[in-house]
């Protein structure tokens, strides 16, 4: 189903939010 997909791309954008936030933090 659909479900997989959509947690695979909540876990990219966590991801992505996480370097963005380190970043702002440096």
């Amino acid at each position: 189903h659909y479900i997989p997909q959509l947690a695979k791309l909540l876990i990219r954008t966590n991801k992505q939010q996480k370097v963005f936030n380190l970043k702002g933090i440096a």
